[in-house]
């Protein structure tokens, strides 16, 4: 089974040399990386060159005109030839067992349609144990939706996904910059087989100070990502309500229950109702009442005293950050 591990970068020209390193020690022979290149205006296209001179055919990079993470991913689908597609944003890291993992959820499992992990999250590299692998353990479900009883987070990053799979499913929308995965992750739902490991194979940037909640923290964002995701519901992207419809409410619902009460407890009093209003009786349904009677109370709260929106600080350059020096492989 062949990997290609996808990468949409702009103008990260350090972060995406992190990422690609973490990939290259556990690459198998016939697996490979894509980097979509979206338009940066850095060096950007001179360090991924480095790669593909050094790296030809293990490497492979392919730039395109700004359009967004959602439309880069697209073009790294189009470009890929492995079987498996695993995702990696380009300020993240793939710890050094993640590739081994995902060979052995495809073997033990018979091929499932998405594997995924718990996510690590690193401010500075240095945080990061990678020299123990964590416990090999794992959750196995018939699909995705099969996990609904407690939907874990599913990040644009570190998720392998079946190609065949990946294909029924369709590209990754590029009209909305939050939700573009979750809106994914939601069409692969039916998908058979997904594993769940119990410990991390991906860490993912966070930056110190800010907390992490897996949502951008862009209000208007989180709004738009929310109304496409209720209104591909509501049209029956995601299959009709008479077949699991319960188990796709419940995985929908966990995005939009976090979105909203992030954007009432700051001040985005009418976008946190509209939300409220669209999916109260999902949530009642599926028994979420903390939530029915919480939210409210919380709008209200925020109107009342909004909480400010943190932008993350500048990343440090670590020094340690440089040009490939792998010794190149036999191409596929």
């Amino acid at each position: 089974m062949m990997i290609s591990v996808v990468i949409p970068t702009y103008n990260r020209s350090r972060d995406v040399v992190r990422a690609i390193e973490s990939c290259l020690a556990q690459l198998g022979d016939y697996d490979e990386i894509v980097v979509v290149d979206d338009g940066s205006t850095d060096d950007t296209p001179d360090v991924l060159q480095g790669y593909v001179d050094r790296l030809p055919g293990v490497v492979r990079a392919v730039r395109q005109q700004n359009a967004g993470v959602g439309a880069a991913r697209n073009t790294g689908f189009a470009h890929a030839a492995g079987d498996y597609i695993l995702l990696l944003d380009s300020d993240d890291m793939l710890l050094p067992w993640a590739i081994g993992r995902v060979r052995d959820a495809i073997e033990r499992f018979d091929k499932p349609a998405v594997i995924a992990s718990r996510t690590t999250f690193f401010d500075d590299p240095r945080e990061l144990d990678t020299t123990t692998a964590p416990d090999p353990g794992a959750d196995v479900f018939p699909d995705l939706f099969a996990a609904w009883k407690n939907p874990p987070y599913l990040p644009g990053s570190g998720v392998a996904i079946l190609r065949t799979a990946l294909d029924r499913a369709g590209d990754m929308i590029t009209h909305c910059q939050c939700a573009e995965d979750i809106d994914l992750y939601l069409r692969l739902g039916r998908e058979r087989g997904f594993v769940f490991y119990h410990g991390p194979i991906h860490a993912q940037y966070r930056p110190r100070g800010v907390t992490h909640n897996g949502l951008s923290h862009n209000p208007h964002n989180i709004f738009r990502g929310v109304q496409h995701l209720l209104e591909q519901r509501a049209v029956g992207a995601y299959g009709p309500s008479t077949n699991r419809g319960p188990e796709r409410d419940a995985w929908i619902t966990a995005t939009t229950r976090s979105c909203s009460l992030f954007l009432a407890r700051h001040g985005y009093t009418h976008e946190a109702m509209n939300i409220y209003r669209r999916t109260v009786a999902i949530n009642a349904s599926i028994g979420r009442w903390r939530y029915v009677l919480g939210l409210p109370v919380i709008a209200l709260l925020g109107k009342l005293s909004p909480g400010r929106l943190t932008p993350p600080r500048p990343r440090p350059t670590p020094a340690s950050e440089h040009a490939p020096d792998q010794a190149a492989r036999r191409a596929a």
